[in-house]
């Protein structure tokens, strides 16, 4: 029984370096149009049906000097971002002087429509994922944890979800939905968010047309 509960722990062990292992170093990316996308894409065509996929990233921000990890804006064609781990913004080179600094994010979109992020690790960052002005972005199965202030922010964006993600251990909000729509019509549901040290989630501005239901921890 012993042998086995070893073997049992190495082969975990293993799964999860095997998982990092598969990802490519990247520098941090800035798209600032569609125009860049095919830069970063590892196939796609944009169009419905055939996204843009930027995936297997790993992107450590120890010593770099960028906003975030992925900085994404103004774009509208169909993007999917998925199997990428980005760590380290805490210790990013323009947060040294600024610990306060709202840079050195993991996932930063601003004014993006049609964007899917799925199956991604975002640890030990100012904040995890920064979603401004967005419409119809999506944020699955993804981890989100150990980040210096939230863990996801939604702000002022329509049509969002936000499903099925472990949001955990990070200092402020693991998940804060913030709009001044009267009809934002975004959702939140079957997170598993714990372990924060302020809340879990927290809803500002006009929540009247948001879904939240089914997190492990609501409100």
């Amino acid at each position: 029984m012993k042998k086995l509960c070893v073997v049992l722990v190495v082969c975990f062990l293993m799964a999860g370096n095997l998982w990092s292992a598969d990802l490519t170093p990247s520098k941090p990316i800035l798209i600032l149009s569609d125009l860049m996308l095919p830069r970063y894409a590892t196939s796609g065509s944009g169009v419905p049906g055939d996204p843009y996929v930027i995936e297997n990233l790993l992107i450590d921000m120890t010593g770099k000097n960028s906003n975030a990890g992925i900085w994404i804006k103004y774009t509208r064609a169909n993007v999917v971002i998925r199997n990428c781990k980005i760590i380290n913004g805490i210790d990013a080179l323009n947060n040294k002087n600024n610990p306060f600094s709202a840079n050195n994010l993991g996932i930063q979109c601003e004014n993006v429509c049609n964007l899917i992020i799925e199956n991604c690790q975002v640890e030990t960052n100012n904040m995890g994922m920064w979603l401004e002005g967005c419409l119809g972005v999506s944020v699955f199965d993804c981890t989100v944890q150990d980040n210096r202030y939230r863990g996801i922010y939604l702000m002022d964006s329509k049509y969002c979800v936000i499903a099925n993600n472990v949001v955990k251990d990070n200092s402020g909000d693991d998940i804060l939905l913030n709009t001044n729509f009267k009809k934002p019509t975004s959702t939140c549901q079957f997170n598993r968010v714990t372990n924060n040290t302020t809340r879990t989630i927290h809803l500002m501005g006009n929540q009247s047309n948001n879904v939240v239901k089914g997190n492990e921890d609501p409100l």
